[in-house]
């Protein structure tokens, strides 16, 4: 635009007006490459909004494979820096449990001191969580306080009160 009018307007005036400093339009009409747009751009910028904006580098090259399109991994990755195209992730996270918890004070019995008891006596229990197949699956794990070893377990897809019972019945007691 201000080269087209340089001959109507002082081009410190057409400079002026849009906050481009001087030095910059004339470093680009001394660098005509720098104001051209790679052919690619289009077809970039279509795969990563049908990618719904998490494809990133690798996946666009693939994605461009397939179209017919051949570019490196280099070349996109420029094409998306100069336009600002970022890619995302979506990560699966668990929801917290929003129940209230047990809040009830309990006294310490065990006092920290593990040793000298009897096998499946004092037990010491915990509840994981592993995603399977693209669903949560719960792990309930009983440890022997004695020995310091797995005495119970059980593993479901719900977690509830079930899976607890379950570790407890594999205790095997004589």
């Amino acid at each position: 635009m201000i080269r087209a009018n340089a001959a109507r307007y002082p081009i410190s005036a057409q400079c002026r007006i849009p906050g481009v400093p001087r030095s910059t339009y004339y470093w680009m009409t001394g660098h005509p490459e720098a104001e051209r747009v790679d052919p690619i751009a289009g077809d970039v910028r279509a795969v990563r909004h049908a990618g719904r904006g998490r494809y990133g580098v690798r996946k666009i090259k693939a994605a461009l494979e397939r179209r017919g399109v051949t570019a490196s991994r280099r070349r996109i990755g420029n094409i998306m820096r100069e336009q600002g195209m970022t890619s995302a992730y979506a990560r699966k996270r668990s929801e917290p449990h929003r129940t209230r918890v047990n809040e009830a004070r309990l006294a310490n019995i065990l006092d920290r001191e593990f040793d000298g008891y009897e096998p499946r006596t004092h037990l010491a229990g915990g509840l994981t969580y592993v995603s399977v197949g693209g669903k949560w699956a719960y792990a309930c794990l009983l440890i022997g306080l004695a020995n310091r070893g797995i005495t119970g377990h059980s593993a479901g897809r719900a977690r509830d009160a079930s899976l607890v019972l379950g570790a407890f019945a594999t205790l095997g007691f004589p």
